[in-house]
């Protein structure tokens, strides 16, 4: 009831903000949004260790606490930061009152999903989690590319909806509750396969899995910053805790399923990162980047059950707690991440890496923050996102060593999978980070007099503080993590080997960061009476100008080259001719292989096949009376017949 009434506040501040003043609405629904919050993380932590789920269609237990934990932090902050981007809105005339309705119940549709004990009550909250982050996406559809990426959007999130909607039912035969789910699906055999099939791809639609992801990349880019940051960060792990809360439900799956989902993870993996390379606008970087991350959480969760399938418990908690981990990780350097790209788009009004450059000079505080959060979404050591990725290895590592072949491979291929992934991500964040504040500026957007907007760094210290507490406190953000894998597999499987590592890395990484801050207060008293200035590696040159620094698609073309088998790639290009060669060009673009020759032909072909019922929508007001005629007709007949 705590948690409802959390739930409620949050969404009453929406509510009620409607005859709030455009220059309050944003502080009012911030306000309700931390007071719900508070009442949500306490009735969350409470939780945490109780098997009892609660009365109802609503409870709680580990597994749900932590996802509530996740929403509950990044949610307001996101609804706080909104206050200076809207700005670019509210400065212009528009109305953000029904922004601000959806808003909060974004945040709190997501809350009742991970809380729902039926199948009813889930997929109500699903619908309105789906409901209101389309009308979130859809704010700014006067431009055709948000129009069609909000409509491609609420497409896909019905499909999703459907897949779910008939994977439970198929296993509703005793009920829709949770509890008679469970005992359906433990008899095993179809009543188990069929079910899991369809709401893995259903869930896998809204995680953003390959090849069911290119919907994420298109409408990410077209929301508010602060939006992408909520629907990449958050919104899309409800994906990954659908497939979690699954396999919560039934009996111990088989290996093949272990294996498929552990292909499907390092495949989305794979082409997440890379995709990561080839794009320019940088909302469709992270956008990308959230699929190769959702990636890495679905192979976790893939070794989590070759473990439980095999009879090898360590392997099994070192997958389900890092893909647990990693989600938890995920959602605050992403929306960080996105908080600070659309503060940087307010300031430039671009996306477009080539337009961008040296904003580091003129944003020094953000330029550090958002250091951090590519150094945590890179898997750098000392911040978070190392340690999810850590126990994914060790269970690749474990499956190594195991004595079955079919594991030995699996665990071999995937941890190699995963190590290049990682060396992509790490390589395009800094291309990302280098093209956006490093050198000189690339155009005259770049050459902004705004500075460093206060909220937004006061909102991604916050969050930057997180990624690195949780970065030098693994054994902390372990337990976490361990105890929401003991839903998924019954029982805490304990052991010492993992909380001690645990313990040595936390020394290690504290007195690394101990070093590192040691590194920059003596830096910063050397500098301190340094007077004067001079280009960086002047190299005899007087006048440093753009064209003589790397472009971020010149920096990320090794990597290109070798994957362009997998890269839908079109180039024009003019070849300078003459004497004096003048006039030469060359321009590349990139496409999603999966959009290009599976998505846009299926569309085609969809509304060629709806264009022969187009007489139908005739416009004219008799026709549809007698449309409703011949429908209430054959209702009778159908009634009668009965």
């Amino acid at each position: 009831m705590l948690l409802a009434a959390g739930a409620g506040v949050i969404m009453a501040g929406g509510l009620l903000s409607v005859p709030v003043p455009e220059k309050n609405k944003a502080a009012f629904v911030s306000a309700f949004a931390f007071a719900g919050a508070a009442l949500c993380d306490f009735s969350a932590v409470t939780a945490f260790g109780s098997p009892a789920h609660g009365p109802g269609m609503f409870g709680l237990d580990s597994l749900s606490a932590v996802f509530v934990l996740m929403i509950c932090f990044t949610g307001p902050l996101g609804i706080l930061y909104s206050a200076s981007y809207m700005k670019i809105y509210t400065s212009a005339g528009r109305s953000t009152a029904a922004h601000y309705i959806f808003l909060p119940a974004l945040v709190s549709s997501m809350i009742f999903v991970v809380t729902a004990r039926d199948a009813v009550a889930f997929l109500f909250s699903w619908e309105v989690m789906a409901l209101s982050s389309f009308f979130l996406v859809a704010y700014d559809n006067s431009k055709k590319d948000v129009f069609d990426a909000s409509i491609y959007y609420l497409v896909m999130s019905h499909i999703s909806g459907a897949l779910i909607m008939a994977g439970f039912l198929t296993c509703s035969g005793n009920g829709f509750s949770f509890d008679a789910i469970k005992a359906w699906l433990a008899q095993g055999g179809s009543a188990l396969t069929v079910p899991f099939v369809l709401l893995f791809i259903g869930f896998g639609v809204k995680a953003g899995l390959a090849p069911l992801h290119t919907w994420l990349p298109a409408a990410h880019p077209a929301a508010p910053s602060h939006v992408s940051g909520l629907m990449s960060g958050v919104m899309i792990e409800m994906g990954i805790y659908g497939i979690l809360r699954i396999l919560a439900l039934s009996p111990v799956m088989p290996l093949w399923a272990g294996y498929g989902v552990l292909a499907m993870g390092m495949l989305t993996a794979l082409l997440g990162a890379l995709y990561t390379l080839t794009q320019r606008d940088y909302k469709r970087i992270l956008a990308y980047s959230s699929v190769e991350n959702t990636g890495i959480m679905t192979a976790g969760i893939g070794m989590g059950m070759l473990g439980a399938s095999s009879g090898r418990p360590l392997m099994c908690l070192l997958g389900y707690s890092g893909a647990i981990l990693h989600a938890m990780n995920h959602s605050v350097f992403k929306s960080m991440l996105f908080f600070g790209s659309g503060t940087i788009y307010a300031a430039t009004h671009t996306r477009d890496l080539e337009h961008l450059g040296g904003l580091a000079k003129k944003m020094p505080r953000l330029s550090v923050l958002f250091l951090t959060g590519t150094a945590a979404i890179s898997g750098l050591p000392i911040f978070n996102g190392f340690i999810g990725e850590l126990l994914i290895y060790l269970a690749m590592a474990q499956a190594i060593m195991a004595k079955t072949p079919g594991l030995t491979v699996a665990g071999a291929f995937s941890f190699a999978a995963l190590s290049f992934t990682g060396a992509m991500a790490l390589y395009g964040f800094i291309r990302l980070y280098s093209a956006i504040f490093s050198g000189t500026a690339r155009s005259a957007k770049a050459e902004i007099q705004a500075g460093d907007d206060r909220l937004t760094v006061v909102i991604m210290s916050v969050m930057a503080a997180v990624c690195l507490v949780l970065g030098l406190l693994p054994q902390a953000a372990f337990a976490i993590a361990e105890r929401a894998a003991s839903v998924i597999t019954g029982a805490a499987i304990g052991g010492d080997f993992v909380p001690a590592l645990m313990v040595k890395l936390s020394v290690i990484f504290t007195a690394a960061a101990a070093l590192i801050a040691a590194a920059a207060l003596i830096k910063n008293s050397l500098m301190k009476n340094k007077t004067g200035s001079a280009a960086t590696w002047g190299c005899g040159y007087r006048s440093p100008n753009p064209r003589m620094q790397y472009t971020a698609y010149a920096f990320a073309e090794p990597f290109i080259k070798t994957a362009e088998p997998f890269i839908a790639k079109q180039k024009e290009e003019i070849k300078p001719e003459g004497i004096y060669p003048q006039g030469g060009s060359y321009k590349a673009q990139f496409s999603d292989v999966f959009e290009k020759y599976a998505v846009k032909p299926a569309g085609e072909k969809t509304a060629g096949f709806l264009k022969l019922f187009s007489w139908i929508q005739s416009g004219k007001t008799g026709d549809y009376i007698m449309y409703g005629v011949i429908f209430l007709i054959a209702a009778v007949i159908w009634a009668v017949a009965a």
